[in-house]
């Protein structure tokens, strides 16, 4: 029996067979079986002619309004089906009875919410509560199975499980409610994600994800904000292998998060609040190195605003393949901090200005390239750390004394580079997937010379 938390039951009406603690149908049709979708109980539809809304340029105009099958409430037996269906050897049995177990109820979908009445009547004359309210803003997925339509929320285990009269018809319902739930997302996301692409079911991904890659200007705004901060003339004990002179970008893959960018999103509110309340903030001196590149109006179109009010920086993060997809799909998980390399400034998640130190926790796939996350952070207030042991208490220091993260500079200390570590989650968020290509010295030479030679003077 789930009661999903993103319902919110009403008091029923017009003889309502529903109850607050409704059971829901949280699975689909077994693969496999040809069971008929027409094997329904009829509509109520079906004598009343066609319920759908009219067309506008083309589109499902809200709101829209019909009949969809929920399962019965307070039933022994809806409970016994949702066990069966594990089963292989019984779901036929199971799918037999579950038919029985499903009643029309008269749905409405608005721009915010999708509302089950117990009749046609009570939604149109609006002289009746509805008896659930889904709210799109908590689906991150919509699909079909067959005639089922089902709804996948944040922070919820399972997924609510509707059922039209036809196949077709359900999926009528998944293109409206897709738009609907896209266009009440839509104010929480950038304006260029593409947020129906989110809510389509990709078995690669987490619910609410997209990848893309961006189009070449913005590989080349990255390539020069990786040009700009690498430094080859460090050797530090966590570099393996030779130290490339330069990191030349394959591709650059935009990251479409919903469920971690809205943490993001209200980690920064909340930073941001806070040093207003405190009277401000002191910049950080040195300026972090990506903020330096120069034509900030072409870095701000390629890769998006930064909210100066919280300090807020473009930096980079180095780790294995296998992590930039985790990470990215989910979000940074503060359990996994230290398993690649060490945590000198306790457990968080460690950021660098420079490329060349991100690349330093990078590893090769099987194809020569590496990976690494460009990622939005909140630095907020920032403690300033140039010990060349810290302190284990360091983390602790820095939540007690008022700051939002920890600036490790072992450009003082030992002579390397700055590290940022954050300890909220939240104040990270992946943007973009950058594949790179290490290039040392003899192959950077045999490229300038390969240019001389074809006298091309601007690839020298």
């Amino acid at each position: 029996r789930v009661l999903m938390p993103s319902l919110q039951p009403m008091a029923p009406g017009g003889g309502a067979e529903l109850t607050p603690e409704l059971d829901l149908w949280c699975g689909s049709k077994q693969a496999g079986d040809q069971t008929p979708d027409t094997d329904l109980p009829a509509s109520p539809a079906s004598s009343q002619g066609p319920t759908d809304e009219p067309l506008v340029d083309g589109e499902l105009s809200l709101p829209r309004r019909g009949w969809l099958q929920v399962p019965k409430g307070n039933t022994d037996m809806a409970q016994r089906l949702a066990v069966w269906a594990a089963h292989p050897q019984s779901h036929a049995m199971g799918w037999m009875l579950k038919k029985h177990l499903w009643v029309w109820r008269y749905f409405e979908l608005t721009d915010d919410r999708l509302c089950c009445f117990a009749s046609q009547e009570l939604c149109r004359q609006d002289v009746g509560k509805p008896l659930l309210t889904f709210s799109l803003v908590e689906v991150d997925e919509v699909a079909t199975e067959g005639s089922e339509l089902q709804l996948h929320f944040r922070n919820a285990r399972a997924c609510v499980c509707l059922r039209a009269e036809s196949t077709w018809e359900a999926e009528d319902w998944l293109l409206a409610v897709r738009g609907a739930v896209g266009r009440a997302l839509r104010a929480e996301f950038p304006a260029n994600w593409d947020v129906n692409a989110m809510l389509s079911r990709n078995k690669d991904l987490a619910r609410l994800v997209n990848k893309e890659p961006v189009p070449q200007a913005t590989v080349d705004v990255v390539q020069r904000l990786v040009d700009h901060s690498l430094f080859c003339k460090y050797r530090t004990k966590d570099r393996r292998g030779f130290v490339p002179v330069r990191l030349q970008v394959m591709e650059v893959v935009r990251v479409q998060n919903g469920a971690a960018w809205l943490e993001y999103s209200k980690e920064r509110s909340r930073i941001r609040d806070q040093i207003a309340g405190a009277g401000g903030l002191q910049p950080l001196e040195p300026q972090v190195i990506t903020a330096t590149l120069g034509e900030p109006a072409v870095v701000a179109g390629a890769l998006g605003e930064l909210d100066s009010g919280s300090q807020e920086h473009w930096l980079f993060h180095g780790t294995t393949e296998a992590s930039v997809q985790g990470i990215s799909n989910k979000e940074f998980r503060m359990d996994f901090a230290g398993r690649h390399r060490g945590t000198l400034y306790g457990k968080g998640v460690y950021l660098a200005e420079c490329s060349s130190k991100a690349d330093e926790y990078a590893e090769e796939d099987s194809s020569g390239l590496c990976s690494m996350l460009l990622c939005r952070a909140v630095l907020g207030r920032v403690l300033l750390n140039s010990e060349a042991k810290p302190s284990s208490d360091l983390a602790s220091s820095c939540r007690t004394g008022g700051y939002h993260s920890v600036c490790g500079d072992r450009w003082a200390a030992v002579g390397t580079y700055r590290e940022f570590i954050a300890y909220q989650s939240s104040q990270v968020y992946p943007a973009y997937i950058v594949r790179y290509q290490r290039v040392a010295e003899a192959g950077l030479c045999m490229s300038i010379r390969q240019a001389a030679d074809d006298n091309d003077v601007a690839v020298a």
